[in-house]
């Protein structure tokens, strides 16, 4: 007799945790509960609680759960949480804190409420009593060691566990989404329900009795947990993208490969810190297509079929998914470098590097894919370092002069950037192309130094301070005997800004109203702040007296002109005696940010935002294409490649897509009949769609377009 695929049930708490312990799988994403949906949950069982008389039961959602090869003791089962997980998680925390109410305020710890939820929150073996080896709930994501030291604790000193709790050192804002999670319900549990000892009693009965969710059991093959994840899922609150795209991708694989690409993907979702959405496009940027949108699951499912499937050279997706994963696995630690300075340094310690990654920053995200794709490529010896640097300093500069001083519209950068890639995966990476494309972009989007010195000119540096400090730094460190930048200088004030230097200005913000060297002050009335000037001031007409306060200092005073890196105290000038700042006499008049400013705007365009000019014999040659005319659908049914009444599918949607073929041009789908291209746009939601690149023919894997391209070379012959 055959086992249900499914087997749902509705049980309590007490049913749901009896005999269990339940694992997180690792490749499941991190506890992501915040403060309200924990709220919400609390409130609306305090709520049942209290209209316990007239409402028997709270009903809490869906849990799905398989059974795993975890060995155990005795009569206790292991599960993996399939869906749930969040759910799972924050009850397991209510519990714990009851556990630890219990140990405060409880005189009888011999009642059976008590002893029945460190039952549920510990199982047992060979006795009847809880074992500590045995927790119900573990977590497996990055926010593990919190749950894990917490939960252990919970079994020694329950008394003081919020104490323990408050006093833990997070590693992470995951770590510490569960230690305020906790507090939390401690402290909205001793709020609410702790008023007498009896209360706190009738409310865990409720909790492990009232509560109820429905259970279902999943006795399927691991590769079809997937597929029915998706599909419970689909019907309830949207899953997120990454989420969809695992489900289809470990649908794809085959069983035998599943243990280890789920360690993989967990692994990912560790090392990139829960990134790995981010992680996913940029490495599909990097190497298989620079497709413009978001990806979401239909487009990679196209992009599975297609580039991914040839860029691999695999005949199928479950061995090309495979590749893709340990791929990732391999380079994850470059996608990390894109973040952290310090993991960059392991590649390429260069200070000139260092200070163009600190004004790169992670601020903009459309180089990431050719800086990760960099990164490895020097790793590989394909490209010098001297390349490396350069290429990080052209794109990093063109982004700050069209993004940041110009405000331009970014859809121009990514059409850049998508020609770059384009032709990187064809030819590798050449500086000499990347400063071609950068430079005709910057002649197609106007970049020129009289715009340029007029944006800096106008620009609110101290109110863009990730920018500003490091733009200041490198002008703090020009020589202007030698005629060249101190990277490694310009990197110290940048690094160490916010630790032994701050952003100092020089005409003064909210001088003293009777201060003669000053021709303004701040008058403030009326809870508003407005300019005061005084006789023999020489700001420009736009300046005027009873302006707001906040419109001077944007226009005035937060100007490059008027800003310096200083040491933010003696102690700071001391301990970095090594870097030797400019001095500058007094500034109290406006003509001083003037002058000091045509020197910077000067540096900034002449020594480090340069544009590149365009160079026409680095243009990239063109592929050219086949002129071979493919065959048509007639000519596949008379090679005998196709038939009539064959059934046909689209590879972008495998499972609701199944037709007829009825003609050359027609199908018959869930009983209408309609063309080719309207079945294409009908199944997919799309406005056009190249119909061969899409059918197969049911049982097989080879597209329309792969069987016209082997006939066509058979002709050939």
């Amino acid at each position: 007799m055959t086992r249900e695929p499914l087997i749902p049930n509705l049980w309590n708490i007490r049913q749901l945790y009896e005999n269990k312990m339940f694992e997180i799988p690792v490749y499941q994403r991190p506890y992501s509960w915040d403060a309200e949906n924990v709220t919400i949950l609390l409130n609306d069982i305090l709520n049942s609680f209290n209209e316990r008389k007239t409402v028997k039961s709270y009903y809490t959602g869906n849990v799905i759960i398989r059974e795993n090869d975890t060995k155990t003791d005795g009569n206790i089962k292991a599960y993996d949480i399939i869906d749930g997980q969040q759910r799972i998680t924050t009850f397991t925390l209510i519990l714990l804190c009851l556990h630890s109410l219990f140990a405060r305020i409880c005189k009888n710890q011999n009642d059976p409420i008590i002893f029945d939820v460190k039952r549920l929150l510990w199982q047992h073996s060979a006795t009847r009593y809880p074992e500590k080896e045995f927790p119900s709930l573990k977590l497996n994501s990055i926010e593990k060691e919190a749950f894990s030291v917490v939960y252990d604790y919970a079994f020694d000193n329950p008394k003081e566990l919020y104490k323990f709790a408050s006093n833990y050192e997070c590693k992470s804002d995951y770590e510490k989404r569960v230690i305020e999670n906790f507090k939390l319900v401690y402290n909205t549990l001793q709020e609410t329900v702790c008023e007498n000892e009896n209360n706190l009693l009738d409310y865990a009965s409720y909790v492990i009795e009232h509560i109820n969710f429905i259970n279902i059991e999943c006795t399927e093959h691991v590769n079809k947990v997937f597929s029915i994840f998706e599909s419970i899922n689909s019907k309830g609150k949207p899953l997120e993208e990454i989420d969809k795209i695992k489900c289809y991708i470990f649908s794809e694989l085959d069983e035998d490969s599943y243990k280890l690409c789920l360690k993989q993907w967990g692994d990912l979702i560790i090392k990139t810190r829960d990134n790995l959405y981010d992680y996913l496009m940029v490495y599909i940027r990097a190497y298989i297509k620079y497709y413009r949108q978001n990806i979401t699951l239909i487009n990679f499912k196209t992009i599975a079929y297609e580039e991914m499937k040839r860029h691999f050279n695999k005949d199928n997706l479950c061995d090309t998914f495979k590749a893709l994963l340990e791929d990732m696995v391999n380079k994850v630690k470059y996608y990390n470098m894109l973040s952290d300075i310090e993991e960059l340094k392991k590649l390429y310690d260069n200070h000139k590097l260092r200070m163009y990654f600190r004004l790169f920053a992670g601020y903009y995200k459309h180089p990431k894919p050719l800086f990760f794709r960099t990164f490895i490529d020097f790793a590989n010896n394909k490209i010098s370092g001297e390349d490396f640097v350069e290429i990080f300093v052209t794109i990093t500069n063109f982004m700050i002069e069209s993004l940041t001083l110009l405000s331009r519209d970014s859809k121009d950068v990514i059409t850049m950037f998508s020609k770059i890639l384009s032709t990187i995966y064809d030819n590798g990476i050449q500086l000499a192309t990347i400063k071609y494309f950068v430079a005709k972009e910057s002649v197609k989007s106007n970049i020129t130094k009289d715009l340029l010195q007029y944006s800096i000119i106008n620009y609110d540096a101290y109110s863009h301070k990730n920018i500003s400090v490091p733009l200041l730094a490198l002008y703090e460190a020009y020589n202007e005997s030698t005629g060249k930048v101190s990277y490694d200088q310009a990197d110290v004030l940048t690094s160490k800004f916010s630790e032994s230097f701050s952003l100092d200005h020089l005409l003064v913000q909210t001088p003293e109203p009777d201060d003669n060297d000053y021709k303004y002050y701040c008058n403030f009335e009326d809870g508003y702040e407005t300019l005061c000037l005084k006789p023999g001031n020489d700001f420009p007409e736009k300046i005027q007296n009873g302006m707001p306060y906040d419109d001077f200092k944007s226009q005035v005073l937060n100007k490059f002109g008027n800003m310096r890196i200083y040491y933010r105290d003696k102690n700071s000038s001391r301990q970095n005696n090594a870097i030797e700042l400019k001095e500058y006499g007094k500034f109290t008049k406006y003509s001083d940010i003037t002058d000091r400013e045509k020197e910077i705007v000067s540096f900034l365009i002449e020594k480090i935002l340069t544009i590149p000019t365009v160079n026409q014999s680095d243009e990239p040659k063109k592929a050219k294409k086949s002129p071979t005319k493919l065959p048509k659908m007639d000519e596949l049914i008379n090679a005998g490649l196709i038939s009539i009444g064959d059934k046909i599918y689209l590879t972008v949607s495998p499972e609701d897509s199944e037709a007829t073929l009825t003609s050359p041009t027609t199908v018959d789908y869930k009983g209408q009949s309609m063309t080719l291209n309207q079945w294409g746009q009908t199944v997919t939601g799309w406005t056009s769609i190249q119909i061969y690149r899409y059918v197969c023919v049911s049982g097989e894997t080879e597209t329309l377009n792969d069987k016209r391209t082997a006939l066509s070379d058979e002709n050939l012959e």
